[in-house]
């Protein structure tokens, strides 16, 4: 979903995209700062081996 907020933040704000998201999605759903929160963390462990296991079967 991350992704998706990238894909359509210049044409709605970010915190329009995540409440309309919390209202009709069940169980909720990303908020404005949830989603900043995940933009400014650094790519995970668990992403560079996947991606050296990928280049490694290639």
């Amino acid at each position: 979903m991350i992704r998706f907020i990238d894909e359509y933040r210049n044409r709605f704000s970010t915190q329009f995209i995540c409440t309309t998201l919390n209202t009709h999605r069940v169980g909720g759903f990303i908020t404005a700062p949830g989603y900043r929160r995940s933009k400014s963390r650094g790519v995970s462990a668990r992403s560079l081996r996947d991606a050296a296991a990928d280049s490694a079967y290639r």
